[in-house]
């Protein structure tokens, strides 16, 4: 079973590609989770992170446009 099958119906994933628009290749999600056991978590949690960190972004660079174009 390859690391999409694994995903697929996960929330965190479908969240943060959902978000970024990418849809990752096997070797991108292989990185992803070595990157995930170096950090000591799961890749699900580092999706999750990874979207809240995204979804933070997006919403100061909207509050910083609101406040140029006010």
């Amino acid at each position: 079973m390859d690391h999409r099958e694994k995903l697929a119906g996960q929330p965190a994933f479908q969240r943060f590609e959902k978000l970024t628009g990418m849809r990752l290749s096997e070797k991108e999600l292989e990185a992803y989770e070595q990157r995930a056991k170096e950090g000591g978590m799961s890749i699900l949690e580092l999706f999750d992170r990874a979207s809240d960190t995204i979804e933070r972004n997006m919403a100061r660079a909207q509050e910083a446009k609101r406040r140029t174009l006010h």
